[in-house]
Order: structure tokens, then sequence, then C-alpha cells
């Protein structure tokens, strides 16, 4: 019962996440499928989106792409993905550009932890 109160306090914490960003980037609430699978593909799949977010100075999506990997963040620092959602909104582009790289490869360093992880 206890895991279930608190994931239901982490989808609701995701959710007001959202909502937030949502009013930063004239309602769109997310990223695209592809490219959120595309910041998580690699290394060089995320360098690609990050570039074209820089070229394009596509301020909507740099919001979206950075929603996106706060809400597949680890679990376990919801409090530094809380401060991160406090702090992002007064950030130069650029900043905010920097902080997607290292956010996003934090992720992919989890995502390949993961897989070398042993199975039980």
């Amino acid at each position: 019962m206890r895991r279930i109160i608190s994931l239901f306090g982490v989808v609701m914490l995701l959710a007001a996440c959202s909502l937030q960003w949502a009013g930063l980037n004239n309602g769109v609430s997310g990223l695209t499928s592809r490219d959120a699978t595309r910041l998580s593909a690699s290394a060089a799949e995320k360098d690609k989106v990050i570039a074209e977010i820089a070229q394009d100075q596509d301020i909507a999506r740099l919001n979206a792409a950075l929603t996106d990997v706060l809400t597949q963040a680890d679990q376990r620092a919801s409090e530094q993905r809380t401060q991160w959602a406090d702090l992002i909104p007064s950030m130069t582009f650029e900043q905010k550009l920097h902080v997607l790289d290292v956010l996003a490869n934090e992720r992919l360093q989890l995502l390949a932890s993961d897989a070398d992880a042993p199975r039980p």
C-alpha cells in the first residue's frame, strides 16, 4: 500500500511539472514520440536533437525536451528534479540547452547501467 501511495505521489509531481512546462511552451506538454526516443536512443542521437534545437533556436521544443528528460529522471532524485524544474524557467536558452545535455547524458548512463546489471 505504501508503494502505491508513493507511486501516486510521483505521478502527481510529474503531472504538476508537465502542467507547469505546458504553460511555458505555449501549451505543448511533451515531445513527439520520435524526439523522446531519440533523446534516449544514444549519445549521437541525443547530440543531433540538441544540435537541431540549437540551430533552430526552438525554445518550445527545448522546453518540451527538458520536460521529457525531467519526467524520465531517476525516481530517487525527485528533490533534485524539483529544484531543476524551479530553476529552469529563469535560465537563458544556452543554459537550458546545457541542462538538457547534462540530464540527457545522465539518462543515457542510467539506461546503460540498467542494461549491464545482472538479471535475478
